[in-house]
């Protein structure tokens, strides 16, 4: 995916009649980390204009949130009491969704005193702002990963210690999503939904699933959209299935093997099989686990977790016969 911005920056005006958000901007614009990381100058959407045409503003924010890789945060008692920060946040949860390191695309720093804030129990956040993003509060609250991300004082070190830290949290995540949009799968992985939002929980306990048992069954009545849950997660993950994403219609099939040999997996990891069934098989697991061995060694060459990237995803749709899974 091509980006438009490396960082939206999402912040109450009030808080920069000081100029403390055009200062930080500058200082992220001239930080030679970033500028390594990227290539290039850092390319961030500031929004400093005064809101005229609420259609307007809406389009113009939307944008910049769509085309942007990251959301820098700037909290303060007064972004909290803004519903157009709110908007700006739950927009960017709706699309983080589609985006390919869930969960990762936000960086909060602190410009104020915010610790009571997040406890909605004991402060009243504004109500408005409450009914565009319900959970505001606890998906910055967890989003919290850096004592480094702290401009309270606003000095030059803070600056230089956040900024550090907004690197250390970029650089991994920058890897991530341009692996990601080049995640190879085959031509039956049906499109997803663009209009996908909410069900973040559902996503993040098949996650957890698939980290500790590697399988899951999605159940349910028809229609309520467990395929589109499986292909939202897919996409969503995509950085760590380098080894493909596969969707398998399943309906009447018997043997799972049969079913992965003829799901293109074959094409998508580009290795050409011959002769019977089992000879195919071999020949599949050989090319995956030289594959994966590639990424492996790449990963270890470049500093990262050797298994980043070394997963295969198997979609089965409506598998009819339960039995598939003992071949």
């Amino acid at each position: 995916m091509d980006y438009d911005y490396d960082y939206f920056i999402s912040y109450a005006h009030k808080d920069n009649e000081d100029g403390c958000v055009d200062k930080f901007v500058e200082n992220l614009e001239k930080n030679l980390k970033l500028r390594g990381l990227f290539g290039k100058k850092p390319s961030v959407f500031f929004d400093k204009e005064t809101i005229c045409n609420m259609d307007n503003w809406e389009r113009k924010i939307r944008e910049g949130i769509r085309t942007s890789r990251f959301m820098v945060v700037l909290l303060s008692p007064n972004f909290f009491q803004r519903v157009n920060c709110a908007r700006e946040f739950q927009w960017w949860l709706d699309r983080e969704i589609h985006q390919y390191v869930f969960d990762e695309g936000v960086a909060a720093i602190r410009i104020g005193d915010v610790q009571e804030l997040y406890d909605t129990r004991t402060i009243n956040i504004d109500k408005e702002a409450l009914k565009h993003c319900p959970h505001w509060a606890s998906e910055l609250y967890k989003r919290q990963s850096s004592g480094d991300f702290d401009l309270t004082t606003r000095d030059k070190d803070k600056i230089d210690n956040a900024l550090a830290a907004l690197y250390d949290a970029s650089s991994s995540r920058v890897w991530r999503q341009d692996t990601a949009s080049n995640s190879p799968h085959n031509s039956l992985y049906l499109h997803y939904n663009e209009n996908f939002v909410g069900r973040r929980e559902y996503l993040v306990n098949l996650r957890d699933n698939l980290n500790s048992r590697r399988r899951v069954a999605l159940h349910g009545l028809g229609g309520v959209g467990k395929t589109e849950l499986a292909l939202a997660y897919g996409r969503s993950f995509a950085w760590d299935y380098q080894l493909g994403r596969v969707y398998i219609k399943c309906e009447n099939q018997t043997s799972l093997i049969s079913a992965i040999l003829g799901s293109e997996l074959d094409t998508v990891i580009r290795v050409n099989l011959q002769g019977d069934e089992e000879k195919r098989l071999t020949t599949l697991l050989n090319a995956l686990s030289q594959r994966r061995n590639f990424i492996s060694a790449e990963n270890e060459k470049n500093a990262r977790p050797t298994n980043w990237g070394t997963r295969l995803l198997l979609i089965l749709d409506n598998v009819s016969d339960p039995n598939i899974f003992k071949s």
